[in-house]
């Protein structure tokens, strides 16, 4: 039984996208389960800061392809390994008691 779920998208602008996709409901994968299925957005789908989706479906193993992050170093965490790397290169005295 075909079954629609409706994503929803919110651009870093506040855009609001919303696309909907028709789940073909055929249980023709493995042991009966259902198949995967493969969703194509459109090319406005940039800039993204958050997606939702519904309509009563469960999804596993998603993928997500030509998705970019950026990751953003904690500055705790760079402080940290700055320390480390210094105390290996730093040249160290040492006195002698005579």
């Amino acid at each position: 039984m075909p079954r629609t779920t409706v994503f929803k998208g919110t651009k870093s602008s506040g855009e609001v996208l919303t696309q909907v996709f028709t789940v073909d409901g055929f249980f023709d994968g493995l042991g009966g389960a259902e198949d995967f299925e493969t969703f194509v957005f459109g090319s406005n789908w940039t800039d993204l800061v958050s997606v939702e989706f519904g309509g009563g479906q469960t999804f596993d193993n998603i993928r997500l392809c030509n998705a970019l992050s950026t990751e953003v170093a904690e500055p705790a965490t760079i402080w940290l390994i700055l320390a480390g790397f210094l105390s290996f290169i730093a040249p160290k005295r040492r006195t002698r008691k005579v």
